[in-house]
């Protein structure tokens, strides 16, 4: 509950979605049922999920998500509540950001906008990143051939990462004039506001494809992207 609550998320919906599928209540209208217990590795990372545990409820999932439930509100998660901006949006809270207060920092999506472009154009990097605390950091966007090379670098300075808010930090990339077709890898770090630390980083958090200036890109788009470099 706590790595969703970092990244943003404050409410969790739960409903059947679709014919065929369990239930939080008794849509079979069979009453208590306890079907023979198996275990299955599907749909986790590691180890085995059980279902031996002997329903006492109608509930069509064993009653899972109602005791699951009861044991979370019997220790819920603390909110943070933002304060209300004059406007009448909810806005982060105001705190006090020190760099020193981060020790950990998530990377969520990373894009560049557009992914097909040509020598001399500029594109967008963007990168969102989740921490562990309030604080001041600095995102920084290398562009880099298929050597490890830097062919392109800018920076997004004094981002205000605030627990519990998804940081979306954007920098535009000029591309060289000289810079050859192919495929480039964009690498991407959250460092200390100071520079001193690296927080979190990808080598190959997007693509982009370059192509020669009197190339189709939205054709080269519609070929890209199989090989990531």
């Amino acid at each position: 509950m706590d790595e969703l609550q970092r990244a943003g998320i404050i409410g969790l919906l739960f409903g059947s979605g679709a014919g065929g599928v369990s239930n939080y209540n008794d849509a079979q209208n069979d009453g208590v049922t306890n079907p023979p217990p198996f275990c299955t590795g599907d749909g986790i990372s590691s180890g085995q999920a059980c279902n031996n545990h002997a329903s006492t409820v109608a509930d069509d999932d064993g009653g899972y998500l109602r005791m699951a439930a009861q044991q979370y509100y019997a220790n819920p998660a603390p909110v943070a509540i933002a304060p209300v901006s004059s406007g009448g949006l909810a806005a982060p809270p105001s705190t006090q950001h020190t760099a020193s207060a981060l020790q950990a920092v998530d990377l969520g999506g990373a894009s560049i906008d557009p992914p097909v472009a040509a020598p001399g154009q500029q594109v967008t990097a963007n990168q969102d990143a989740v921490g562990d605390a309030n604080g001041t950091v600095r995102v920084r966007f290398d562009l880099l051939d298929r050597s490890g090379a830097r062919v392109a670098s800018s920076e997004a300075a004094n981002q205000r990462m605030v627990l519990g808010f998804v940081l979306a930090s954007s920098a535009s990339l000029s591309l060289p004039d000289s810079l050859p077709p192919g495929k480039y890898a964009l690498a991407t770090s959250v460092l200390s506001d100071d520079g001193s630390a690296v927080y979190a980083s990808n080598p190959k958090a997007a693509a982009l494809t370059v192509v020669p200036a009197s190339d189709d890109a939205a054709s080269a788009a519609a070929d890209e992207g199989e090989t990531t470099p």
